[in-house]
């Protein structure tokens, strides 16, 4: 079974991105903080993530993403935000892992879409 991380300050969203990746027959991993979501990455059996944007605490899944790309951790994502016109989204541009982002709010199916494509064939 895909193990899919979802890193999102919101308990909220949290909860629903689980629901719809359970639906998909995925199994989710859930981190509300980015000490959680290292702690879930060292475990090193995620295929994929779903990172939010703003994540509060100076912390931005651009930053977090470019961090864990340079310390070789960085597994495929999506960024999902409330702010899709952000001025750092382009630093992620090259990145052969990103696989695009999701203007919030979004259809459940965008999402389950861009799980199936970034799911290991």
């Amino acid at each position: 079974m895909l193990q899919v991380l979802v890193l999102d300050n919101d308990p909220a969203m949290r909860d629903l991105l689980a629901l719809a990746i359970q639906h998909q027959e995925m199994k989710p991993r859930l981190a509300g903080t980015v000490t959680e979501a290292e702690q879930e990455l060292a475990q090193g059996d995620l295929d994929m993530m779903v990172l939010d944007l703003n994540l509060g605490g100076g912390h931005t899944g651009v930053s977090l993403a470019l961090d864990w790309h340079k310390r070789g951790c960085l597994i495929p994502f999506i960024i999902v935000t409330g702010t899709p016109k952000h001025e750092s989204l382009h630093e992620l541009n090259g990145l052969n892992l990103y696989f695009g982002l999701l203007p919030k709010p979004f259809p459940i199916v965008d999402l389950l879409a861009s799980l199936r494509e970034m799911a290991p064939s």
